[in-house]
């Protein structure tokens, strides 16, 4: 079950909501099934050259999916701002894909929010330690995780 994130910075009051985790249309075959037309991972992944690689390592590289998978909050290094995405991770013989993001005002490749990923998957909790970002509107260090509006999807 996923659930949402909510950060705001005690100073400015920027907000900002996400949908994190997987709901139940999540499996791992909605995943990989990349050749099927009920396939989640184009509407899930937006970039079409991305999906074409992973298609790729499925189908040449006999990828397999790793567990962790689903929505995450990403953060651009130089202007801070925040954005859900899709994480991803293929093991293959050889090596590994994660699929890559960039800011879209920044054009700089965004990097995962660093959490506990046991929490999401078991208790349907964040553990992010925020105090790490600064905020994008004011560049205060307040960010605060904000369980004002908890909502759980599926």
């Amino acid at each position: 079950m996923g659930s949402s994130f909510n950060i705001r910075c005690k100073h400015c009051g920027y907000y900002k909501e996400f949908s994190i985790g997987i709901g139940m249309m999540y499996s791992p075959e909605s995943i990989i099934d990349i050749n099927s037309k009920d396939c989640l991972l184009p509407k899930l992944i937006r970039s079409k050259k991305a999906v074409q690689q992973i298609r790729l390592f499925f189908g040449e590289k006999k990828a397999v999916l790793a567990d962790g998978y689903g929505h995450w909050i990403y953060h651009c290094t130089k202007c801070g701002e925040f954005y859900g995405r899709f994480f991803l991770h293929l093991d293959y013989k050889g090596g590994s894909y994660e699929v890559e993001y960039k800011c879209p005002a920044c054009h700089i490749e965004l990097s995962p929010v660093a959490h506990e990923s046991d929490d999401i998957l078991q208790r349907g909790e964040v553990n992010a330690d925020m105090e790490e970002y600064h905020c994008p509107k004011c560049g205060m260090h307040d960010l605060v995780e904000d369980h004002s509006n908890l909502v759980m999807w599926d």
